[in-house]
This record gives C-alpha cells, sequence and structure tokens, in this order.
C-alpha cells in the first residue's frame, strides 16, 4: 500500500526521465518508496516520499 492510513494524496509530476529525476531527489534528501519501474500500460514510474513524507510520483 502507497498512501498509507489519514494520508488524503499523492501528488504526480509528468518527467522526461523517471530514472533521473528519482536518483535526483534521493540525492536531496528523498525517501525512496517504489523504484523506477515499466508500468503494463506503457508508462515508467516511480515514487518517492518528502523529508515531510508525502508521497510523490514520477511519471514519463
Amino acid at each position: 500500500m502507497l498512501v498509507g492510513p489519514g494520508e488524503r494524496f499523492e501528488i504526480g509530476f509528468k518527467v522526461d526521465d523517471v530514472d533521473a529525476a528519482y536518483a535526483e531527489l534521493l540525492a536531496a534528501g528523498a525517501t525512496p518508496a517504489v523504484a523506477p519501474a515499466d508500468r503494463p500500460w506503457g508508462q515508467r514510474t516511480a515514487y518517492v516520499r518528502d523529508p515531510d513524507g508525502h508521497l510523490v510520483e514520477l511519471a514519463g
């Protein structure tokens, strides 16, 4: 379960390079949630949590 109890939303960003954005955010202090992966519907996505714990989706 990505969104935990009490959480109401996630925010998503469309990026040119999911892997590069994921690495950049981790280097800046984000916590990994789901590593970059190709999804069955043809999109590449990854998830991190920002320093406040908010779930952030990266989609390519």
